[in-house]
């Protein structure tokens, strides 16, 4: 499905930095199916909710994936060569968040943010369905998952942002408290996946708890055929062994399923 391992210093990097592009990642028939999948729930107006990123000022659209006849997607988030990578950027035994795999489009400036709002570990995975070059391309501030930002007027005083310019194919990976952001106008669609990490700690267990919290309230928003979360179809996944791990990883932090 993706390419096996890591390039040499990869996961180190991504310690530092906060971040790693990894170049070519995903097959070529995978990146073909994900983009025909992904296009279609995309155009299609009843699926597109209402979320409203940054108070509405992001013109954007999500679309759940799990579970929801993806092929592609349903195999790709479970497999061995992806969820390595995962454990081992992050170092750390995790589970997928069945909310955050969607097909997403922006049609906007995305403004200086972080996916955490509480210092949730864990690696985002986004590919991008377009060339990002140039103006649309992806703007990462390296290192800032380590030290405590005051705000995105902060970041970008910086001055020290580095430009990623994926191609459809390569599959960015970030810690979820990264801050990113993007001045271009689309639109850019993505297919992304985030994997939490299992916590080890009394202050990593309290963030992980908040993350899900917070990621209950997107079945409150408004869909057209489908729910953020399917649940019938993650229960049916329990004869999995990996599916049952991170089944039962969620209920003990609070999530149930």
């Amino acid at each position: 499905m993706i390419s096996a391992g890591l390039p040499a210093g990869a996961a180190a990097g991504y310690g530092q930095h906060g971040f790693v592009l990894l170049s070519a990642a995903v097959d070529p028939a995978v990146l073909a199916s994900l983009t025909a999948d992904c296009d279609a729930v995309l155009s299609n107006s009843a699926n597109r909710s209402s979320i409203e990123d940054f108070g509405g000022a992001v013109s954007s659209c999500h679309v759940p994936m799990l579970g929801y006849g993806s092929r592609a997607t349903d195999e790709l988030v479970v497999s061995d060569a992806l969820c390595e990578v995962a454990e081992r950027l992050t170092a750390s035994e995790v589970f997928l968040d069945p909310l955050a795999v969607e097909a997403v489009s922006y049609g906007s400036v995305v403004p200086w943010h972080r996916d955490a709002s509480t210092e949730t570990l864990g690696v985002k995975f986004a590919m991008y369905l377009q060339p990002l070059l140039g103006e649309e391309a992806l703007l990462i501030l390296p290192g800032s998952h380590r030290k405590p930002w005051q705000g995105a007027e902060e970041v970008d005083r910086t001055g020290q942002a580095v430009a990623l310019e994926p191609l459809p194919g390569d599959l960015v990976a970030f810690d979820l408290r990264l801050w990113h952001c993007n001045r271009g106008r689309g639109p850019r669609n993505q297919w992304t996946a985030t994997y939490l990490t299992v916590p080890r700690e009394p202050d990593e267990e309290a963030a992980t708890r908040a993350w899900l919290r917070e990621g209950e309230n997107y079945d409150k928003c408004e869909l057209g055929r489908r729910r953020w979360l399917n649940v019938d179809w993650i229960r049916s996944q329990r004869a999995n062994p990996r599916w049952s791990r991170w089944i039962d990883s969620m209920e003990a932090l609070g999530r149930h399923l």
